[in-house]
């Protein structure tokens, strides 16, 4: 908000900036009020945040431009918004147990799994339909304990008539009942009790990703009459223009070996990780989970001298600015967890990021589309929508110059093999991986550092090389195509 709150103040467009009215009382509350009052009179635009345009209470109906950023990462609020959980941990860790005990008799894979202590994070089951009315009991008879819980409380207060109709999935950390398809029409304005998106005159929709225009309205639920999808041929490429990058897909023999959803591929990361620090100082590490996470922070803060760790947790957004600020001449590291999009660095920031396993299960719903509704090719859309965010992080205009290194085998596989997600890619993203790929004697990683250097720095004209490979291909752009067949069945 602050970031945006800068580009509105040197537009010289006056604003607020609009949070959560949690805990804001007296002059704090009076002021809002004020600003609230001016807002309606059309003294200014309000900058906020996707939770306080969902849940707070006073937050103005009156709006004739909403304006939403980063689609990608308002699917994930709205998807924790109405996704009632039941966490295997910390105050309902015995209502979990109860729900385990009264199914241990069903076919359920994964309890064994549970009970044995053998489910890998992404061992998900749906709950058959006949058994929801005994969860529901054990929900009734414990449902003092659970309303202290927000992870319950909140989004069972909005989704409680409708969980019938979404999918109860079941893990090791918990038990979560989400729906497919989001309810938009019960997103309610305080006042009136009607539905907040219907008052709104425009919406529109901002991502690197947004995909077909069908498919978006299918994941929103947001059923407009009139819809107009706007890409990159519509601009001039001076008006978008990102900077140039090199993707290297690492296809070192010790990584194809090792299973990359394993402890083991962990292991073998760090020396990787080790020798980027060492040669660039400064690099932005994505990895896939929490207990990834702190591993790497482990072995670091054990094995490397002088390097300072920003550890990014969610919400302290304090510490990006922080990192942006430290000396490239010095070793730094930020590391970040199951985040691919909505976080960005110029390359003066960071030259370098570091991406340990492909994003492809971030949560439930990737199990229900994969293992369930068998939907490859919607599964592959994902997967691409993540790698394209995730390739983005740190060159956001034309002057930045940036390195993406892809550790996972199944990154490198896929672009061998022109499988998976690749096909999917736009050609000048597949030109910039083949370039690598072939340059680095296919993906080896100390060419690729040797490469990313030159690249850098241009030397014997590296980054000259790839810009005529790239030049022709952005005069011809063609527009994205969509499936007739999703256009119908979405009509």
């Amino acid at each position: 908000m602050n970031r945006i709150g800068e580009e509105a103040r040197r537009l010289d467009i006056p604003y607020i900036i609009l949070g959560g009215a949690k805990n804001i009382t007296g002059k704090e509350y009076e002021k809002r009020k004020n600003q609230i009052f001016e807002y309606n009179r059309c003294k200014h635009i309000i900058i906020s945040n996707f939770n306080a345009f969902l849940t707070t209470r006073d937050f103005p109906d009156n709006i004739d431009y909403l304006v939403i950023d980063d689609i990608d990462l308002f699917y994930d609020t709205l998807r924790q918004y109405y996704s009632v959980k039941i966490k295997n941990s910390n105050l309902t860790k015995n209502i979990y147990d109860q729900i385990i005990d009264a199914l241990s008799t069903r076919a359920y894979d994964v309890i064994e799994k549970i009970r044995n202590k053998t489910a890998k994070i992404d061992d998900t089951d749906i709950i058959f339909p006949q058994d929801y009315e005994v969860i529901k009991q054990i929900i009734n008879d414990n449902i003092s304990i659970l309303n202290e819980d927000p992870n319950f409380y909140f989004p069972y207060k909005v989704s409680s008539k409708f969980i019938d109709f979404y999918y109860w999935y079941l893990n090791n950390e918990e038990l979560s009942i989400e729906p497919n398809i989001f309810p938009i029409n019960e997103l309610k304005t305080p006042e009136s009790k009607i539905n907040r998106f219907e008052k709104i005159k425009k919406i529109i929709l901002l991502s690197a990703t947004v995909g077909q225009k069908e498919r978006f309205c299918i994941e929103l639920g947001l059923i407009r009459n009139q819809i107009q999808l706007i890409c990159e041929i519509d601009f001039d490429e001076k008006d978008i223009r990102m900077g140039e990058r090199l993707i290297f897909p690492i296809t070192e023999l010790k990584l194809s070996e090792t299973s990359p959803i394993s402890s083991e591929f962990i292991d073998i990361t760090f020396e990787y990780i080790r020798q980027l620090i060492l040669s660039f100082n400064k690099i932005l590490l994505l990895c896939w989970q929490i207990f990834e996470k702190r591993r790497i922070l482990k072995f670091i803060n054990d094995n490397i001298k002088d390097v300072k760790i920003f550890d990014f947790t969610g919400k302290n957004y304090e510490i990006l600015e922080e990192f942006s600020k430290y000396p490239d001449s010095k070793k730094s590291v930020l590391i970040i967890a199951n985040r691919y999009f909505g976080l960005d660095f110029p390359s003066s920031a960071c030259k370098v990021c570091l991406i340990t396993r492909l994003p492809t299960y971030l949560g439930n719903y990737d199990i229900f589309i994969k293992k369930f509704l068998k939907d490859q090719g919607f599964y592959d859309e994902l997967i691409t929508r993540r790698i394209i965010q995730s390739i983005g992080r740190i060159n956001r205009s034309s002057s930045d110059n940036a390195l993406y290194f892809f550790l996972d085998p199944r990154f490198s596989n896929a672009v061998v093999q022109a499988t998976s997600f690749y096909p999917l890619l736009g050609k000048d993203i597949k030109d910039i991986l083949d370039f690598s790929y072939k340059r680095a004697l296919g993906g080896l990683f100390l060419e690729s550092v040797d490469l990313g250097n030159k690249f850098l720095n241009n030397i014997n004209g590296v980054k000259d090389e790839l810009m005529s490979i790239l030049a022709p291909i952005r005069k011809d752009k063609i527009p994205p195509e969509s499936d007739p067949v999703l256009e119908i069945t979405y009509l």
